[in-house]
């Protein structure tokens, strides 16, 4: 399951696969684009697919989708971890960086913390 976002205003001209190059994409409406921006509508320009994309990898979440076609797309994947899961991504952001370590925090065996680790690498997520 996932979410989707679409955007119908056409000021911007969106390449989807350049979205997460770190620079704003080219406006198709200058004049547009500038009104959303003095009305409060745009905070920074070309920034917010960067912003949706860091947190998404911060959750824990696949990477979103931006796709264009009649509308401008953004698919956002819902969390296909488990709890446990979870914990063990969590444990390995605070620096516990051994099977050993996540394994006492989270009051499991090594074993198990193993799996879980393997698990969150085969997904892409550490």
């Amino acid at each position: 399951m996932n979410v989707r976002l679409i955007s119908c205003y056409g000021a911007f001209r969106y390449i989807p696969e350049c979205l997460n190059l770190g620079h704003p994409p080219p406006a198709s409406n200058p004049r547009i684009a500038n009104i959303f921006f003095l009305y409060g509508f745009v905070e920074r320009w070309g920034y917010g697919t960067n912003r949706i994309i860091e947190l998404c990898t911060k959750s824990g979440l696949k990477e979103p989708e931006f796709i264009e076609e009649a509308f401008f797309k953004t698919v956002i994947y819902r969390s296909s971890l488990n709890e446990l899961e979870k914990e063990v991504l969590e444990s390995v952001r605070n620096n516990m960086n051994t099977t050993a370590s996540v394994a006492r925090k989270l009051k499991i065996n090594e074993r198990t913390a193993r799996k879980y680790l393997s698990s969150l690498v085969s997904k892409g997520l550490i």
